[in-house]
């Protein structure tokens, strides 16, 4: 069985539509990332947040020179003292990142075999891309609160314990909300719940090994000069945009075996009562 569905898998992965998903997600991302963390950081700052939890993430997620870069920014950036700045940023941000979600119901609509309706799938995408960014905002919210926490009792050991626990919970719930809404089939958590568990495993482990890897490996400075920080950001998205779409590969191929043993007791026991029937009428 499991042979048969990484066979899937690797045969899903090869095909040209669901492959392209990765990088329409990593551009959409990119073009996202400057306007949606001025954004975040106002929302923060609202809630009398201190911009370090925002940037401290920013450090554990990105390499040093693009953490960096956009903690320069967002230092510099005064964008929340303007409210039209504001609303600008707000509005290019929901477009763009509703994009990215776009392409991943169409992706997600071909492989449950359901067809796409352009308004249905623009309105769900601006939905799922406002959910996404309150999802987000709870985060950091919640990560505020255990700092504090952490902070007051001095068990700094269990504080990062907590905050791994708490980042991977983060991405569990995004990516099972995110499997179970952008199809149009109706689909419930036990339809969904193993490949969201196995793209919150998969990015987890990517970005660790990624930012060890950029860190202490990489030489891409030397190769690409000042546009590293976008090759970088590039790669990283993609990779997420891999697991993500990996998580929902192994969701339709576990949905399409269980519908297919399904089927076959449905036909096995509409047989059995056949002849069983025909047994009592002789």
């Amino acid at each position: 069985m499991y042979d048969d569905v990484l066979k899937k898998l690797v045969e899903g992965l090869k095909k040209t539509k669901g492959s392209l998903f990765p990088t329409s997600f990593a551009f959409y991302m990119i073009f996202a990332l400057v306007p949606s963390l001025t954004i975040m950081q106002f929302f923060l700052s609202l809630f009398t947040i201190p911009a370090d939890f925002l940037q401290n993430y920013l450090r554990v997620i990105f390499p040093n020179n693009i953490a960096t870069s956009l903690i320069d920014f967002l230092s510099n950036s005064n964008s929340w003292e303007n409210i039209i700045s504001l609303l600008f940023n707000l509005f290019v941000s929901v477009i763009i990142i509703s994009n990215g979600f776009n392409s991943f119901i169409n992706v997600s609509n071909n492989l449950y075999h359901k067809k796409n309706n352009f308004i249905k799938k623009r309105l769900k995408s601006l939905l799922i891309t406002i959910g996404f960014i309150v999802l987000l905002f709870l985060f950091f919210t919640l990560s505020a609160v255990m700092a504090y926490f952490i902070g007051e009792t001095n068990v700094k050991a269990f504080g990062s314990v907590m905050q791994i626990f708490l980042e991977f919970i983060m991405l569990f719930i995004l990516t099972l909300l995110l499997y179970s809404v952008a199809s149009d089939k109706v689909l419930r958590i036990k339809d969904v719940w193993q490949g969201a568990l196995f793209s919150a495993v998969g990015i987890t482990i990517s970005l660790s090994l990624f930012g060890l890897y950029s860190k202490y490996l990489s030489n891409f400075n030397n190769s690409y000069g000042p546009l590293t920080w976008l090759l970088i950001l590039l790669l990283l998205f993609q990779l997420i945009g891999l697991c993500v779409y990996c998580g929902l590969l192994l969701n339709t191929i576990i949905k399409a075996n269980r519908d297919r043993i399904k089927e076959a007791l449905k036909n096995q026991e509409k047989n059995t009562l056949s002849i069983y029937e025909l047994v009592n009428k002789k």
